[in-house]
């Protein structure tokens, strides 16, 4: 299992920086197949990932790593919550392989 601390998160398709406090991406195996974990703490614009989750649609997000990696994937919206306004979480996820540069 690996876990990268991410500083930047954009959507792939407008550009959008992605605004939050904290964010982890964990690769880890399921089953034999890789799975990619992302979650986003302290997201202002969660409104924006609740409609993708209620649509069923997939988000396309490129990120950079804290060490400079980067990476592209195509992620359904897991979770979405919003528990207080200071603690927006957003969990993507997606058994696709994600290539880091």
């Amino acid at each position: 299992m690996a876990v990268h601390e991410l500083k930047d998160v954009q959507m792939t398709r407008s550009g959008e920086s992605v605004d939050f406090v904290h964010g982890y991406l964990v690769e880890s195996e399921l089953e034999g197949k890789k799975l990619f974990d992302m979650t986003l703490k302290n997201v202002v614009q969660y409104e924006m990932f609740r409609t993708s989750q209620m649509d069923e649609e997939r988000v396309q997000v490129t990120f950079t790593t804290l060490d400079d990696q980067t990476g592209k994937a195509e992620m359904e919206v897991r979770t979405v919550n919003k528990q207080d306004p200071d603690d927006n979480i957003v969990e993507l996820v997606t058994m696709d392989n994600i290539e880091f540069h």
